[in-house]
């Protein structure tokens, strides 16, 4: 193992090894949830906000950041997006403490929509830090969802202007967040209705052991939607191509380069939250519609996940999950009639399996080059494009 590896796992290990205990401050008293939240936030900020040059999206979007501070007009990305990167570049920050920032407002969002599940913080916030893996690749999308977070988060306070103004810094920042409007205005309904929990079991299932890409040929068509619609700049026709890429042929390409073992992994990490989700969650104002959305993350995730234009979706319903997740381990895992009882068993695989997945991606790792800190830059700016990660 590398001297960098094990760097990099050390810090991980810190990192949710405080969650928990910033998480567990958090619940004892109310008066503290914002300043161990705080710690929370600033930890998730080291050790995602200090990287360095990991995957292609850190090296390109450097370019962009240097491009959009020296000529405003010089790239074609949504205003938000572009204003925050040359305000930033003109105040003389440079490009890594922007995503520093980006990291530590995105954390920020989250414990201010895990607030109304402070009960449950302990297990909630390491889940947070482990389902957010993909800030890394999914930069200017994760700074829309921060915002679109806290829409949700003032939505559900029935705060009207608060949600509008951050769905529209959301919108402006990445226009595919457009997508999550509808759920904004159908939250109510959403949270009436009852859909049974094995109609949801067998969905994932469907989606998980049975479909293959190829079964899902509105993919491909609903991206020729994307494209008519003006979603045909470069940015936008890479992850296109992509997609029609992989429709193509038998439509199993990279479906099932996931192995049969990862599947069921992610069954039984996952399945805990689709079938006692309910019955904790209902407790909760609006909990049923965070459940919904929980849900369709988990559905829509073995699929979505293999086309990238549509895997930042899956990620943020994702987002969700990790709410439901830690009020369920919260109330099983804690809870005395619980002990020996089949749930209790469920729960325990399921949070040991979440808690091996940032490990094993880190061992699975096989350049030093995935896993740069800025101190390690040496005078870089980026790495090379060309670099396998």
């Amino acid at each position: 193992m590398s001297l960098v590896k094990a760097i990099f796992l050390t810090l991980k290990l810190f990192e949710i090894s405080l969650m928990f205990l910033c998480g567990k401050q958090m619940q004892s008293s109310k008066s503290k949830y914002w300043h161990w939240g705080l710690v929370a936030v600033f930890s998730f900020a080291c050790v995602e906000g200090l990287r360095f040059g990991r995957l292609i999206d850190w090296n390109v979007y450097y370019f962009r950041y240097v491009n959009i501070g020296e000529n405003f007009l010089s790239e074609s990305y949504e205003p938000v997006f572009k204003i925050l990167c040359y305000a930033f570049y003109n105040m003389g920050f440079p490009y890594w403490l922007f995503i520093f920032c980006q990291c530590f407002f995105f954390f920020f969002c989250v414990v201010h929509f895990v607030k109304r599940y402070r009960n449950s913080a302990m297990f909630i916030l390491p889940v947070a830090v482990i389902v957010s893996s993909n800030i890394e690749q999914f930069i200017r999308w994760y700074l829309s969802i921060s915002f679109v977070l806290l829409s949700f988060s003032y939505c559900l306070d029935g705060k009207k202007i608060k949600t509008l103004l951050f769905m529209a810094l959301g919108v402006f920042s990445h226009y595919g967040t457009v997508l999550f409007i509808p759920f904004l205005l159908l939250y109510k309904k959403m949270n009436g209705i009852k859909i049974p929990e094995l109609f949801l079991v067998g969905a994932y299932c469907c989606f998980s052991f049975v479909l293959s890409l190829a079964d899902l040929a509105f993919i491909g068509d609903f991206t020729n939607y994307l494209y008519m619609a003006g979603l045909n700049d470069d940015k936008y026709g890479m992850y296109l191509l992509k997609t029609q890429t992989l429709m193509m042929g038998d439509g199993r390409l990279g479906y099932f380069s996931q192995s049969l073992f990862f599947n069921i992994k992610r069954f039984l990490t996952f399945m805990p939250f689709i079938l006692l989700g309910r019955n904790v969650m209902k407790n909760y104002n609006y909990g049923l519609f965070v459940y919904y959305l929980a849900a369709l993350g988990i559905i829509i995730t073995p699929v979505f996940t293999v086309v990238e234009l549509f895997d930042r979706y899956a990620n943020f319903f994702n987002f969700f999950s990790c709410i439901v997740a830690g009020v369920v381990y919260s109330k099983i895992l804690l809870s005395k009639k619980s002990f020996r009882s089949w749930k209790f068993f469920f729960c325990i695989i399921s949070f040991a399996l979440m808690l091996y997945t940032p490990f094993a991606n880190i061992m699975s790792r096989t350049v030093d080059e995935s896993m740069l800190f800025i101190w390690d830059a040496a005078g870089r700016h980026t790495l090379p494009l060309i670099l396998r990660w």
